[in-house]
């Protein structure tokens, strides 16, 4: 599998979305001055002193993901978030997490047939080969650090049980929807996710893209 995009704009990008700068600007541009932001330069009132939390509206956010046979295909689709909350400490990003719901993989494209249904593809991925759905029914990512001038988030990622550091990047903000966007890219083999067979396992890429959206809920 190579990219699984995860419109998982997490609730670390979201909470990055409140400490971005107000105004009329396009994302881009508050991507460049979003380490000046506060909460008050986005929601239009005094920034609220201590620490608060806010949730991931998971009606509104979802997780798109795709997977590679090399030089052969893509699949693509989309799968739900469980729960997100970021953390404001004095105006300013402290944390965040947000849970993704396993059970919820959905195929989108078109590169199936009889013999080669939709549903085959999410027993594989549900399968103890890869996800193992039924003893690891989630997936999560917790933020660890920022760097907003360069629109990156560091985080742990768990994936089937297995914790390793990763990385939020590419991340734009669009504080008029209150929405947050970015891409996770992965080793799929460092998380125990491949076939016990070797020859099946070669057709597949390694690298899983998680392209992630959250909007907050306001």
């Amino acid at each position: 599998m190579k990219r699984v995009s995860i419109f998982i704009a997490t609730a670390m990008l979201s909470g990055m979305f409140l400490a971005s700068c107000g105004g009329g600007e396009s994302p881009k541009e508050v991507k460049e001055v979003e380490a000046e932001a506060s909460v008050d330069d986005m929601m239009g009132d005094e920034a609220p002193t201590g620490a608060m939390e806010t949730a991931v509206d998971v009606g509104a956010s979802i997780v798109g993901w795709t997977g590679s046979m090399v030089g052969v295909y893509d699949h693509t689709g989309t799968i739900n978030i469980l729960e997100g909350m970021i953390s404001m400490e004095n105006g300013t990003l402290s944390g965040g997490s947000f849970t993704i719901d396993m059970n919820s993989i959905t195929p989108l494209d078109e590169n199936y047939g009889e013999d080669n249904p939709k549903e085959k593809l999410v027993g594989h991925l549900g399968s103890a080969d890869f996800f193992d759905i039924a003893a690891n029914p989630t997936s999560n990512f917790v933020m660890t650090g920022m760097d907003l001038e360069a629109g990156t988030i560091s985080g742990d990622l768990t994936v089937k049980g297995v914790t390793n550091a990763e990385t939020l990047t590419d991340v734009t903000l669009d504080k008029e929807t209150a929405t947050a966007t970015a891409n996770l890219v992965f080793n799929r083999q460092t998380y125990g996710v491949s076939y016990a067979s070797t020859m099946k396992d070669m057709v597949l890429s390694d690298d899983i893209t998680l392209n992630i959206t959250l909007k907050l809920a306001m």
